[in-house]
This record gives C-alpha cells, sequence and structure tokens, in this order.
C-alpha cells in the first residue's frame, strides 16, 4: 500500500503557512512535552528562509478536491562557521565546520503522525546535500523525545554529544555523514 504523501521545497510567499503549522504544533502539544520542542528562533529562522539561507520542506498529499492539504514541515541551515554551528560541540575542525548541516526544526501535524513523513522530510535533502559536498548532517533533539529520536536513528544519526542548549534545555546532538 502507498500513501499519498509527498515532500516538496517550500517557496518564499509560505512563510505564514510555516509559521502557523508550527505554532499548532506546539500549542497543541501535552504540558509535559513543552520541553521538547524548542521555537524560540521561528522568526528568524523563516527570515532567514525569505533570504535563501534557511531552506524549508512540505510534506503534503491533494484532497479529493485537488487541493493541496499540507502534513508537516522541515527546515535546514547551512550554519558556515557562524557560532552556532553545532560542529563545534564535538571539536570540528574548520574545514568540517564548513561541510555541517543543521537539520533544524521538524514537525507534523497531529492527524498525519504515523506515516514517517519525519523520517521522509529529513531524508528528502540528503543526496542533493551530498552533491553539494556537505557530510555532516546535525541536529539536536531532547533526551526524553521517544518520537524524535526514534526518526534520527532510523535515518542513521548517533548521538554524539548531550547537554544544555536553547537557554539551558536538555538536548541530545545526533550527527550522521553522508
Amino acid at each position: 500500500m502507498t500513501d499519498s504523501y509527498y515532500i516538496r521545497r517550500a517557496v518564499p510567499g509560505e512563510e505564514k503557512m510555516a509559521r502557523d503549522m508550527v505554532i499548532r504544533v506546539k500549542e497543541e502539544m501535552p504540558q509535559d512535552q513543552q520541553s521538547w520542542f524548542s521555537i524560540d528562533n521561528l522568526d528568524e529562522e523563516l527570515r532567514d528562509f525569505k533570504r535563501g539561507k534557511v531552506s524549508c520542506y512540505f510534506a503534503a498529499r491533494r484532497r479529493e478536491n485537488g487541493e493541496e492539504e499540507l502534513a508537516g514541515l522541515f527546515f535546514l541551515e547551512i550554519p558556515e562557521l557562524a557560532e552556532h554551528n553545532l560542529g563545534y560541540h564535538v571539536g570540528f575542525t574548520e574545514e568540517e565546520l564548513k561541510r555541517v548541516v543543521h537539520m533544524d526544526t521538524a514537525v507534523v501535524l497531529p492527524e498525519h503522525r504515523g506515516h514517517g513523513l519525519q523520517e521522509r522530510l529529513m531524508a528528502f535533502p540528503e543526496e542533493e546535500l551530498k552533491k553539494e559536498g556537505f557530510t555532516h548532517l546535525m541536529g539536536t533533539v531532547h533526551p526524553e523525545n521517544p518520537y524524535s529520536h526514534r526518526s534520527f536513528e532510523k535515518l542513521g544519526y548517533r548521538v554524539v554529544w548531550s547537554g544544555e542548549k536553547y537557554g539551558g534545555k536538555l538536548r541530545d546532538l545526533m550527527e550522521k555523514d553522508l
């Protein structure tokens, strides 16, 4: 059985849809899971998307009437030598830091969960990133978030560092070599 979901790159002008989706997921999270999700930099991420510094991908499907129904999204960032490059946590050289990609915010709307969309969103740009010479995919996940941990692990990521990030929030740093 195949599902009707597909992944596509977002285009400038879709920032409001992305923002609304992230806010909705955060608002609908159970209180005990609020610390799993950090969206402190959402407006900055959306500005960077509009400027072409961050890439955004949507998971979607077609409704019977032909309209697109968004199901999830994923942001990735190429931090280069910025001080927030996750590669600094594991002692990467300057050359390695230039080949890091941040596998950043990923959300799936509750009614679309269970279709592997987070993994599909994260896997979608890998081949293109590899062709562009990037070798280190890195992202953070709350240590008690089994869903995101499982998504990262299914894609071949491993924990390479654990500690506080984002204003004191516990995070595991996940890394995958391309």
